[in-house]
């Protein structure tokens, strides 16, 4: 069955597989953020065929049935007919009954769902192997307590490690070599990626290599085989990739691409099935000292048939963090298939910036690009921009490429920072039931903020006093209304030295707590909350917490070390503990959730023999997990990045002014470790289809709930 959908910018067609066949193809499709009639898609002929196979296969059932009774050679009577068709065109309306009582009765439309099944970068174009998706709508029943449910827990499937690799990346799936199984994308870099400061020629190196790596190649983009953890392939570059986009086919060879950005002014495209280099960003308006962030597509402007893209580049790592100026970071419209630069706009404050952009489709149809600016340490706005005329600012030309004036520009602060900036990318999600998405902005000063999706009013806010986060919040429907929640992660203290972590749950009509736990230990990771959806019950929140400290005395004997009580010898040191733990949480039942993980840390601290030092192990977790049922068995699977590595240090390091390479130089062991376990559950899980929220900036890439 192949539906006839609206010609627009961004609605695709997904070909699964594809053998010697073109024309038996299945169809799947995402709700476009460029479709300028609103989104509104038309499934009226899928119905009608849908209905029509419930018919026949009614008639054939009657049929067999007839066979079987001996009378296969005389026609039913008139009267008999009609009945069979008076009772299917019943049995139809009470489905249509059902189905339409069922989206007034939960508030959501099986449109909605059906817009968004499933993201381009969950599944590959042309594929010989076929797997059939088993896509089914279904009513939410939140208000039914599944009291026999247990919980979830995971049960490892495969790992691979690389040494002296680290990642702080997102993870996105596509079936890279056509097996019917998804694969692992993810970026990486290395310790030596701090050594040098890099520019356009060593990086263009690193991509155009293909076996013989220059040195200074220290960070890049794999793929992993779904099914084994196996390297599949590997595109280096100079600086660390954290954040990928794969929802675009670049090079129109039928299959899906890869954006990749991150430190040092890296951005490039590979193709999703090889990791061949495609582009490199317009080195006229790339700062090789700033960063790329997450790139989000939006329509053809240059009419070359392929998708463009926007992308905000800033931050300096060259300057301190007392350093208040460090340059005027960038909003940019790049070609989706060269990488040229098409329009470019200074922030608006003249601040630096760390946000990516988000696409927001307002209540005309119009879309605009949310943006923020400032930092840690630097005040900054969230601003909003129309994309249409954003991509009419266009450039001007002198020695090098310039961004036009910002304020020639209808430019719109949706909100200023108190004294810090807006780093965390907003979510849109629809809190008030208009069908308009409404903006949940969380900022690095302790704020949260959520503002009507139509004039930009705010429904609600919460403040968490003076506490800053990292952590991009996460969407779900957490208590028994049909209005989705917030997840949010808060820390207290100075930066890089938290010592207090709250985890709480907003709710999505008031912006009242429904749930929120305090403990005394910085969580120590930038990792997002992920959700996942329920049949029944309410929806399950994934978290990292920190554990509460505990201080051990540990013994030096010979070569080894014993555990005894605390000591005044001078080779006893201490080991105080700060572990990591990952929970499953859902709201229906008490307590702070069930533990699935837990990653022991330590620093310990002393001196032995007469020599003072410090000697830490610590996981590293600044990459957010990712949720998917790669292998299409019906039970979800947990993909995570993380790194391991140990520090010997003089105990006064911090008095040394070291440099961060050469804090580095003295970690020895670190270890990029990429986990794939089964989220193996009693409970009531929903398919992957039916997810909205299992990745960073949502399931789909965009930061955008819609279920």
């Amino acid at each position: 069955m192949k539906s006839q959908l609206r010609s627009s910018g961004e609605v695709k067609f997904h070909r699964v597989c594809q053998d010697d066949h073109p024309d038996d193809v299945l169809h799947v499709y995402e709700q476009s953020s460029d479709d300028e009639t609103g989104g509104q898609l038309n499934y009226e002929n899928d119905q009608v065929q849908l209905l029509a196979d419930t018919e026949i296969r009614l008639a054939g059932r009657l049929e067999r049935s007839r066979c079987k009774s001996g009378d296969a050679k005389h026609t039913l009577p008139f009267i008999r007919r009609l009945g069979v068709v008076l009772f299917i065109l019943l049995i139809i309306g009470c489905v249509i009954a059902a189905i339409l009582l069922s989206a007034h009765s939960t508030g959501r439309s099986s449109n909605t769902l059906m817009r968004r099944l499933p993201t381009l970068s969950l599944l590959n174009r042309f594929c010989s192997d076929s797997r059939p998706l088993n896509i089914t709508t279904h009513t939410y029943t939140s208000n039914k307590k599944v009291e026999t449910c247990s919980g979830f827990s995971l049960k490892p499937v495969w790992h691979t490690h690389y040494i002296n690799l680290s990642s702080s990346s997102a993870v996105r799936f596509v079936d890279v070599n056509c097996d019917g199984i998804l694969d692992v994308i993810v970026g990486f870099t290395s310790a030596l990626e701090w050594s040098n400061e890099m520019g356009y020629n060593e990086l263009l190196e690193c991509l155009r290599a293909s076996t013989k790596l220059p040195d200074y190649c220290y960070a890049g983009i794999m793929a992993l085989d779904g099914i084994t953890g196996k390297k599949l392939w590997t595109r280096s570059s100079t600086h660390e990739v954290f954040a990928i986009q794969c929802s675009v086919d670049i090079n129109s060879d039928g299959f899906l691409d890869c954006f990749a950005a991150g430190r040092g002014g890296v951005l490039f495209s590979v193709e999703a099935r090889n990791g061949n280099f495609l582009w490199m960003s317009d080195n006229r308006v790339t700062n090789y000292s700033w960063n790329f962030l997450t790139p989000q597509v939006v329509r053809d402007f240059d009419n070359d048939g392929i998708n463009d893209i926007v992308v905000s580049h800033g931050g300096d790592r060259r300057y301190l963090e007392e350093q208040g100026h460090r340059g005027v970071g960038l909003l940019l419209l790049l070609s989706g298939r060269t990488g040229k630069a098409l329009s470019v706009i200074d922030m608006p404050d003249s601040h630096e910036t760390y946000m990516s952009p988000i696409i927001h489709q307002r209540a005309d149809g119009k879309k605009w690009v949310l943006f923020g600016s400032g930092g840690e340490t630097v005040v900054g706005s969230l601003w909003s921009v129309e994309l249409e005329e954003f991509a009419q600012l266009g450039l001007k030309y002198k020695k090098t490429w310039e961004s036009v004036d910002a304020q020639t520009a209808n430019i719109v602060t949706v909100v200023k920072g108190r004294d810090k900036g807006a780093s965390n990318p907003p979510t849109l999600v629809d809190l008030n039931s208009d069908s308009i998405l409404d903006i949940v902005m969380p900022m690095f000063d302790g704020q949260v903020l959520a503002f009507n999706g139509i004039d930009y009013t705010i429904l609600w806010s919460v403040d968490f006093g003076k506490a800053e986060s990292y952590v991009y919040p996460c969407i779900g429907l957490f208590n028994s209304d049909a209005v989705p929640d917030v997840a949010v992660i808060y820390q207290e203290g100075d930066v890089g030295e938290y010592d207090k972590t709250v985890v709480a749950v907003l709710d999505g009509k008031t912006g009242k707590f429904l749930y929120r736990s305090k403990t005394n230990v910085g969580l120590g990771t930038a990792s997002a909350p992920l959700a996942v959806h329920m049949l029944q019950g309410n929806d399950w929140i994934i978290y990292w917490k920190g554990k509460e400290q505990a201080t051990r005395a540990f013994k030096t004997v010979g070569n080894g070390h014993q555990y005894s009580r605390r000591h005044e010898d001078e080779n006893v040191y201490d080991i105080k503990t700060n572990n990591i733990q990952l929970f499953a949480k859902t709201l229906q039942f008490e307590g702070e959730g069930q533990m699935l993980m837990e990653l022991e840390t330590g620093v310990h601290s002393g001196h032995v023999f007469g020599f003072n030092f410090t000697f830490t192990k610590e996981f590293s977790l600044l990459s957010t997990p990712s949720i998917a049922d790669l292998d299409n068995d019906g039970v979800l699977d947990f993909v995570l990045p993380m790194s391991r590595k140990a520090c010997f240090l003089p105990s006064n390091y911090k008095s040394l002014e070291m440099s961060q390479f050469d804090i580095m130089k003295m970690c020895h062991g670190t270890v990029l470790e990429i986990h794939r376990m089964k989220m193996e559950s009693d409970c009531p899980v929903a398919s992957s289809l039916q997810q909205a929220w299992l990745s960073y900036l949502g399931t789909y890439g965009d930061g955008v709930y819609m279920f």
